[in-house]
């Protein structure tokens, strides 16, 4: 669940300019470039045992 300050952020930027994900890395508190998340999901895919070609939004379906 997203923080309030966080969702008032969000919001101010029009939803068609919304795309990518929004993930922050534990370490620097910045959002991960393409590469840095690229580079992190191999290693949770590969930890994970998940397939091969699976990407992350492969996970984030919404369970009915």
């Amino acid at each position: 669940m997203l923080r309030p300050m966080a969702l008032e952020e969000i919001e101010r930027i029009p939803v068609e300019a919304r795309t990518g994900p929004i993930i922050v890395s534990e370490r620097t508190s910045l959002l991960y470039t393409q590469r840095q998340f690229e580079r992190m999901w191999k290693r949770v895919r590969t930890e994970g045992s998940c397939p091969p070609n699976s990407g992350a939004t492969d996970f984030t379906q919404r369970r009915h």
